[in-house]
């Protein structure tokens, strides 16, 4: 079976690094495009972005999508070092107490929430000695069906300490962290009486949600 030819873009420090905006790579079509497998022949072929990569936050895109968080999440975690890498991924559903849901909205009181966080994985290290390496992230905004809203990863030498911290982890974030969703239903247009208008008939439409504190 022929090869993919695959045009790779690079863009700020990436560009720098490698001395050129753009290249061609020959992807093998058996494998699956994920954030690792494209990662991995990326370093291969220049492989003085594997410190950059390691050690830097970026973003991967395949024909002007962004690959998954929880991909880049689980990079950020991984060692050699270690043998166990656990993760809790959260996903919008698409009912809430009877109700069909359309979407969800987070907002978070970003500077406090940064900094709790942090005070989160303090906590979690405290708690659990023997894990190694933590990556949160939670989305802000609309978060369609079946997206990710939040993904957590842990690593660690063994599996008990990286199980459970993830489990203390989701709960804490839940409990402590300021951020809140707004749900959107299918049923969002409500049939209220206008009180202050003329017409007794006339009604107006109301978006229907709930806000609900992260738990």
């Amino acid at each position: 079976m022929s090869s993919i030819q695959v045009t790779i873009l690079y863009f700020g420090r990436l560009r720098e690094l490698v001395g050129t905006s753009s290249e061609k790579l020959d992807f093998d079509p058996s494998i699956s495009y994920t954030s690792q497998t494209i990662l991995a022949r990326i370093i291969e072929n220049r492989p003085i972005l594997k410190s950059f990569l390691i050690s830097n936050c970026f973003r991967l895109a395949v024909n002007q999508e962004y690959l998954p968080e929880s991909d880049f999440l689980y990079r950020r975690v991984v060692s050699p070092s270690c043998g166990a890498v656990s993760s809790f991924i959260g996903i919008t559903r698409d009912n809430f107490e009877g109700r069909r849901v359309t979407r969800l909205s987070y907002e978070a009181y970003e500077p406090m929430a940064l900094k709790e966080l942090n005070r989160l994985c303090d906590d979690a290290r405290r708690k659990f000695v023997n894990i190694e390496h933590i990556a949160i992230s939670h989305r802000l905004g609309d978060v369609p069906i079946s997206d990710i809203s939040v993904a957590i990863y842990v690593s660690g030498p063994h599996r008990r300490d990286v199980l459970d911290a993830v489990s203390f982890l989701i709960e804490q974030l839940k409990a402590n962290i300021p951020i809140w969703k707004k749900e959107f239903y299918e049923d969002s247009n409500d049939n209220n009486k206008n009180n202050n208008s003329n017409d007794n008939n006339s009604n107006i439409s109301t978006s229907s949600y709930s806000w609900k504190e992260n738990r």
